[in-house]
């Protein structure tokens, strides 16, 4: 799915009526670092299943725990050891790893 497909994704009432329900389910809370906010943001660990909307393909994580995850993702694993160990650790039950 190209990006153009994801944003409109994201636009439909579908995909907003989803992210309600998910937010009402689980809570306010990340479910990376346990902050409380009303702005948590829905992550995709299966990017590849774009349009499975079933909840175990999704957490919901604060700005920060998101930035950090989709920087993760973004970095073979073989160079992960460039990086502080706790932050990996922290977040990397939340991404797909790369072969």
């Amino acid at each position: 799915m190209d990006s153009k497909e994801k944003t409109k994704f994201r636009q439909s009432k579908e995909w907003k009526l989803f992210c309600k329900e998910l937010k009402e389910e689980k809570g306010l809370y990340c479910e990376c670092c346990g902050v409380n906010s009303k702005r948590l943001q829905v992550h995709h660990i299966k990017p590849e299943s774009y349009t499975d909307l079933n909840p175990i393909n999704f957490a919901l994580l604060c700005h920060h725990c998101h930035q950090g995850i989709s920087r993760l993702e973004r970095i073979k694993q073989c160079n992960y050891f460039k990086y502080n160990q706790k932050w990996v650790e922290l977040y990397l039950p939340f991404i797909t790893p790369k072969s």
